[in-house]
Formats: C-alpha cells, sequence, structure tokens
C-alpha cells in the first residue's frame, strides 16, 4: 500500500497513471480507516467538481453518508482479505441517481497486514436501465403474444418455418415437431406451399409487406385464412396468420344474396316487357308464367301452377 501511495503521489509512473487515470471505470484507492487516497478523474466527475478528494471518507464524499454504508464492500475486504463485491443506489453530491457496482481488493502493507482497499467501480445506471426497458418490452411482448388470438410463424430465407405462437394448440394444421426447421414445400399442399414461397420471397426482395387469403381444408372442414408477412430483422420474415373464415362466409352469403336480387330484377324486368304477361286476357296461363320466372331467379324448384275460373 505504501509503495503505491509513493508512486501515485508523484504520477510519475506511466503504467499507474494509464491505469489510473482511464476514464471509462472508477478507480479509488481507500486505507484502513476509510480514508481516500486516490481517485481518478472519472469519480471526481461523478462527485463534484473539486479537484481532490484525498484525506476525505469514502462514505461521506461518495454517498452523503455519515457513517459506512450497510455490507460496505471496503470493510468487507479489509476483514477477509479476500476481494468483496456490492451494487450500490446512490445519489452523489450532484445529485446523480447512481447504480455502481463496486469491487474491492484488499492492498497489503510490506508485513502481510491489511492496510486498505482499492475499489474498482462501473456504472452501471444505463445498463440497468436498458435491462429493465429490455425486460418490460419482452413481458410486454409475451403478454400481447399470449393476448393475441392469431396464429404467428417465423421463415427464414429457406422458406423454413424456424419458430411459431399460437393461443392454441389446436389452431395448428400439424404438431409442431412436424413442421419446425421444415421448408413449407414439406409441410404444406403443393399449391399452398408454392404461394408462401412467391410470398416470402417478396418480403426479402422488396422489403415490405405482404398479405394474401388462402384456404385450407382442415379436420373441421374448409377454413378461410388472411397471412400477412412483414421482414424480421434481415434474415426472417414473420407472418400473422388470421382465422378469416367467419368473415368470409359472410361476404359469400352477401354475393350470394346480392346475386339473387340482380336476378329477381331482371326477372321483373322480363316480365313486364314481355307480352304474354296479359292477367285481363289469361289469369292462369299469366300466373303460371309469373311462377316459373320467380321460380328461376330465386333458383328453386316450383312446379306448375295454374288457375281454373
Amino acid at each position: 500500500l505504501k509503495k503505491i501511495t509513493n508512486y501515485l503521489e508523484d504520477m510519475q509512473n506511466p503504467f499507474l497513471r494509464s491505469f489510473f487515470g482511464r476514464k471509462w471505470d472508477g478507480l479509488c484507492i481507500i486505507d484502513k480507516g476509510l480514508n481516500i487516497i486516490f481517485t481518478n478523474k472519472i469519480i471526481e466527475d461523478w462527485n463534484s467538481d473539486k479537484d481532490s478528494f484525498v484525506g476525505e471518507k469514502c462514505f461521506s464524499t461518495f454517498q452523503n453518508l455519515t457513517e459506512p454504508c450497510n455490507d460496505c464492500p471496503a470493510i468487507t475486504a479489509i476483514k477477509t482479505e479476500r476481494p468483496a463485491k456490492k451494487r450500490l443506489f446512490c445519489t452523489t453530491a450532484k445529485n446523480q441517481q447512481l447504480v455502481l457496482e463496486v469491487k474491492a481488493y484488499p492492498l497489503k502493507n510490506e508485513d502481510g497486514t491489511v492496510g486498505g482497499v482499492v475499489e474498482y467501480v462501473r456504472n452501471m445506471t444505463e445498463e440497468i436501465s436498458a435491462q429493465k426497458e429490455l425486460e418490460e418490452s419482452r413481458q410486454r411482448n409475451q403478454a400481447m403474444l399470449e393476448a393475441h388470438p392469431d396464429l404467428m410463424f417465423v421463415f427464414d430465407k429457406e422458406s423454413r418455418i424456424i419458430d411459431y405462437s399460437t393461443a392454441s394448440i389446436g389452431q395448428l394444421l400439424l404438431p409442431p415437431q412436424q413442421f419446425l426447421q421444415r421448408k413449407v414445400t414439406d409441410t404444406l399442399p403443393h399449391d399452398l406451399a408454392m404461394l408462401t414461397i412467391n410470398k416470402v420471397n417478396l418480403v426479402f426482395t422488396n422489403n415490405q409487406v405482404v398479405t394474401y387469403e388462402y384456404e385450407l381444408d382442415t379436420q373441421n372442414g374448409k377454413r378461410y385464412y388472411e397471412s400477412r408477412l412483414s421482414l424480421l430483422g434481415e434474415e426472417k420474415v414473420l407472418s400473422i396468420v388470421r382465422d378469416i373464415t367467419d368473415r368470409k362466409i359472410s361476404e359469400l352469403h352477401f354475393r350470394d344474396l346480392r346475386n339473387r336480387s340482380s336476378r329477381q330484377k331482371l326477372a321483373i324486368t322480363k316480365m313486364v316487357l314481355d307480352k304474354k304477361i296479359n292477367l285481363a286476357k289469361d289469369k292462369a296461363e299469366s300466373f303460371n308464367f309469373l311462377t316459373e320466372i320467380l321460380a328461376e331467379a330465386l333458383e328453386v324448384h316450383t312446379p306448375s301452377i295454374w288457375l281454373n275460373e
């Protein structure tokens, strides 16, 4: 400890000047009484604009305390003669909220007794904040995935299915072990596999969102799906698959009703223009003709109806 202190007093030793003066981590030397012997520039910048903290108590200068902090790593290292570590949440003299990881290493005197410690201090504030944001994002994404009713698949550039997410295994056409890490040509019907490969390649080529619809025969009958593809990083494509069967059936039903309505309008026009419709002369023949035209328009089988006077 004495030799290091002597070196630090004039800081003529190039190695020590370089090692202790580096600015990306904090370094300081504290004696057995927790008095500061040396600090590098980064620790000085964290705490105040003073040029030197030599002779001051570390807990007072660094944490604005009147006594050592609980589980002080410096005290632990001095007592056990072994390295000690602790994470500190502190407010500096500049009113900065910092998370510091302090590692204290015992320094021995020439007689073998511990005379102090050298502390390596790492500012973990931004890292902890980033980790917290990352974890919150992961939890948020996980919650969204768990609450999402749709299927999700991840494809690589070979159109291989490398990951998936589903709210229910029952939504899957095959068990995961039968499609994971396999190409779509090995798992999907040929036409659908070719369509999928084409759309995945389109996303990689143009870096754009691609949406398409398809139908698939399942154990529950024919189902209709919409797949929305988007780039996931540089090497993957994310596919969000939504079951649109109910919507598709409604659309088909509406289309059928619309076609029937058109046919009915054509039938009525035909009746109005056709000279055979003359209820004043032959009610039975006119009614029968009317019935046949409506039956054709409605696509139902209706027997001829004759009226007898």
